[in-house]
């Protein structure tokens, strides 16, 4: 089950969290840092997120563009780095640019950044929300020239 650690409570003795009711050695809980912004962010809440109990997996999500929350390559490999080098075992979350996850799986994120092996392949589900964010930038874009 993927948390993001951002929106959930991460005490777990409090009765109204959700993490009060998923016991980890029933449930593999995956830390996620949706919602960060910055490489800075996402390290700080994947440790945040260790500190809380969970393992050390994290999918490793950092947003490049509010509007249409495209990742920022630049900010995963920056934050893969020294996680990598903490011991986590990182998901990386990039954009559908093979180069990007070369370069993310020669940092030490788990290959072919299990997270969107599929949707990097371009047959993944998450192919069409992809397509109509990519469409909705170069709209905007082209709107704005």
């Amino acid at each position: 089950m993927t948390v993001a650690v951002r929106r959930v409570d991460l005490d777990r003795s409090k009765d109204q969290g959700i993490l009060h009711h998923l016991d980890p050695d029933h449930f593999f809980l995956l830390a996620n840092t949706a919602g960060c912004y910055s490489a800075s962010e996402a390290i700080r809440y994947a440790r945040l997120a260790r500190a809380a109990g969970f393992n050390e997996w994290v999918k490793l999500e950092v947003i490049g563009d509010k509007d249409t929350l495209l990742p920022d390559s630049a900010g995963l490999l920056q934050a893969t780095l020294p996680l990598v080098a903490e011991g986590f075992k990182v998901l990386a979350y990039p954009n559908d640019d093979i180069l990007t996850t070369l370069k993310l799986e020669a940092a030490g994120a788990a290959p072919w950044s299990s997270a969107r092996r599929g949707q990097s392949c371009g047959n993944g589900p998450d192919q069409t929300a992809t397509s109509s964010s990519r469409t909705r930038l170069l709209r905007t874009k082209s709107n704005q020239q």
